[in-house]
């Protein structure tokens, strides 16, 4: 924890125990263990790559899988082969490897080691209120206009109900797994952050949390898990849920090609599309845009499962992957708790 605290570039929270506890010892597939990858030099820490075991499920095959977050090696031990020792480990242990939200020196280290560099996962929104959203960053009137929401309740065709993360159980092909123990872990027992999930029809699930930031409110989506892809119905649907709950807009991260085409036929703005048309934060505390108006990911690919056929284009990455979705101090302090504090939940 002092060497995270003292060599990460800004305040974070995985300085803190027990949210480091739940981060890295308590996701099931590690079974209890820590599995980060430690690099000594002398008896002494000089690198830390976060790491959690995760299964993934690709087509009908179980790989070994493994989230990566938050890689530090002290800036006087770079290019001594370190960086390149720990990134070995990973390609030995492991079938496939992901990780979120890459820094340009990190990404020259990925790619040297036969790492792929995906620069931009896309982003999807639905605002109801643009006025206000627009606090966020910036919408040109173009956005507005093509976007507007209806004035008036629609009609929708399919059920809404709140489902218990402990029910919801299957696999999802091409992506990290999705069991009802790896959603407990991550959403039900979080240290800070409340999750909720919403069953809509009988065949698509929400998972989502609410973010308060100033006078905006944001329907945060870490995931849809669905065997149909989502219609004009689901969206409906879920309009009304939005406003049920007063969203300003929902904001969405995914990498499935199908899926974030389906949302933009529904009504959802493709933001990277419309890069020079809408510009807003993605982190809100403190608020921060930035240009490329997305996450970034490298991943590795073990050579015997690209030749099995893993179909790259259908890998379906969103905030429930790669610690997408995690708090920093500034958000504890807005809560008014300390780090501290995590235990007590």
């Amino acid at each position: 924890m002092d060497f995270i605290g003292t060599n990460w570039l800004r305040p974070t929270i995985l300085s803190d125990q027990h949210f480091y506890r739940w981060q890295f010892i308590d996701p099931i597939a590690g079974e209890g263990k820590d599995h980060c990858v430690i690099a000594l030099l002398g008896g002494e820490i000089v690198g830390f790559l976060g790491l959690n075991k995760r299964a993934f499920n690709a087509g009908g095959e179980v790989l070994k899988g493994a989230e990566l977050t938050t890689w530090i090696v002290k800036e006087e031990c770079r290019g001594t082969g370190i960086a390149k020792a720990m990134l070995d480990l990973i390609k030995k242990n492991f079938d496939i490897a992901y990780g979120a939200n890459i820094t340009n020196d990190a990404v020259r280290a990925y790619i040297r080691m036969g790492f792929n560099f995906i620069r931009e996962v896309p982003r999807l929104m639905r605002i109801y209120d643009f006025d206000k959203v627009a606090a966020l960053g910036t919408i040109d009137t173009v956005i507005s206009k093509v976007y507007k929401m209806p004035t008036a309740r629609q009609e929708a065709s399919q059920s809404l109900l709140p489902i218990d993360f402990a029910e919801i159980d299957g696999i999802w092909p091409d992506r990290f797994d999705r069991s009802s123990g790896n959603l407990i872990w991550r959403y039900k027992n979080h240290p800070i952050y409340q999750y909720h999930a919403l069953l809509v029809g009988q065949d698509t699930t929400l998972i989502y949390r609410i973010e308060d930031v100033g006078s905006v409110r944001i329907m945060i989506l870490t995931d849809i898990l669905y065997t149909i892809l989502p219609t004009n119905s689901f969206v409906s649907t879920l309009d009304n849920f939005a406003r049920d709950q007063e969203i300003d807009f929902i904001d969405f991260f995914s990498s499935n090609g199908a899926l974030n085409a389906a949302l933009t036929r529904a009504g959802f703005i493709p933001c990277l599309d419309l890069r020079d048309f809408i510009d807003l934060a993605y982190l809100y505390h403190p608020l921060e845009v930035k240009s490329s108006k997305s996450y970034s990911l490298i991943s590795y690919l073990h050579e015997d499962v690209r030749r099995g056929g893993l179909d790259i284009n259908s890998l379906h990455i969103t905030k429930a992957d790669c610690d997408l979705d995690r708090p920093n101090p500034t958000y504890l302090e807005k809560i008014g708790r300390a780090l501290h504090e995590t235990a007590d939940r």
